[in-house]
């Protein structure tokens, strides 16, 4: 296993940014399984890249 230097992670977090996204744990049961079958991070990224390609045909 390879161990990343802390001046890295730094750097590599210095470039990151995260949003964060609320559950309901009673109602939104569903969506809280779903997140946990997916690469969440990927599937939000996917989605909105999908949104930014409608809004360019909209126009």
């Amino acid at each position: 296993m390879t161990t990343i230097k802390p001046e890295k992670r730094q750097e590599y977090e210095s470039r990151r940014m995260t949003k964060k996204v609320s559950f309901n744990i009673q109602t939104e049961f569903e969506l809280i399984q779903f997140t946990e079958r997916v690469d969440f991070s990927k599937w939000v990224k996917e989605k909105i890249r999908h949104e930014l390609e409608l809004e360019k045909i909209k126009k």
